[in-house]
């Protein structure tokens, strides 16, 4: 039942997306791409989920499809910014 699921790593979705590894993450926090599984201590997506995405690009993963507030970081930065 469980022989043909392929599970891909991070370095596999960024080559088969042609992106770097941040921006995956940056999806995943996003909600722009699926989340991963963790299985012990590795962290890899289903290949269906990643063909799924590529089919269907804007769509939204995540339940909530609220905008995320910008991290406080970012938002220190952009007020350092616009200070100037």
């Amino acid at each position: 039942m469980y022989n043909d699921i392929q599970l891909l790593n991070v370095s596999d979705v960024s080559k088969i997306l042609n992106c770097g590894v941040s921006t995956i993450w940056r999806w995943v926090s996003d909600g722009k791409f699926p989340a991963p599984t963790k299985i012990g201590g590795c962290t890899r997506w289903k290949a269906s989920d990643v063909l799924n995405f590529i089919d269907k690009p804007n769509q939204e993963t995540s339940k909530n499809t609220q905008p995320k507030a910008p991290s406080k970081k970012r938002r220190l930065r952009r007020t350092k910014l616009s200070t100037k």
